[in-house]
C-alpha cells in the first residue's frame, strides 16, 4: 500500500489486516449476495421440493452469523443446486 509521508513524499507499507468488522461486514455482504442468489426459489410456482431444499439452505445462511469462531472462521454451507 502507498501512503504519503508527513512530508508529501511516497512510501511502500504492509497494508493493515483487517479487522474483526471488517471480516463480518464481509461475511454478511457475501451472506446477503447467496440469499439473494436463491430468492427464486421462494416463489409460488417453484416445485414444493426445490423450495423446501433451498428453505433448509437459506436459513443455514442466515444462522452463518451464530457460528462459533465468526469472524475470523465462516464455514458457508453448501448450495443444494450443487
Amino acid at each position: 500500500m502507498i501512503v504519503a509521508y508527513a512530508d508529501g513524499n511516497p512510501e511502500v507499507v504492509d497494508r493493515p489486516d483487517p479487522t474483526a468488522a471488517d471480516l463480518a461486514t464481509t461475511t454478511r455482504t457475501v451472506r446477503d449476495k447467496m440469499l439473494r442468489a436463491t430468492d427464486w426459489t421462494q416463489l409460488p410456482d417453484v416445485p414444493t421440493a426445490t423450495r423446501d431444499r433451498f428453505l433448509v439452505y437459506r436459513q443455514a445462511l442466515r444462522d452463518v452469523s451464530t457460528q462459533p469462531g465468526l469472524p475470523h472462521t465462516v464455514n458457508f454451507p453448501s448450495s443444494p443446486a450443487r
